[in-house]
């Protein structure tokens, strides 16, 4: 049961994980090509090295929703997908660390 849980939460977070990224990606493309200001307001967000969020001025721009004042449905739709992945992934990790760290204490005891 441990196994399934275990691979279950890998293809969950490497899911979203994903689908966040490519979201990531379309919304700074998009971005760029509409608001050459704003991208660089945000410190030139790019989907490499940065995690999945990327910056603090990028994280602030996502979680405020200001990409909904922009008036580009392209944009808010990613911005709407970057916030639910980054949101599920944290979810479930910390889902996955409750687990474990549960499953570990369970054990010790036996």
């Amino acid at each position: 049961m441990t196994i399934l849980i275990l691979y279950t939460a890998i293809v969950l977070l490497s899911t979203t994980w994903i689908v966040g990224l490519v979201s990531k990606q379309l919304l700074i493309t998009r971005l760029r090509a509409l608001d050459p200001a704003m991208w660089n307001r945000l410190g030139r967000p790019r989907i490499f090295p940065e995690w999945l969020l990327g910056s603090v001025a990028f994280m602030k721009f996502i979680w405020r929703r200001q990409y909904e004042s922009l008036g580009d449905t392209d944009i808010a739709r990613f911005g709407r997908q970057l916030r639910i992945m980054a949101a599920s992934h944290a979810i479930v990790a910390f889902l996955v660390l409750v687990y474990f760290i549960s499953t570990l204490s369970t054990t010790g005891k036996q």
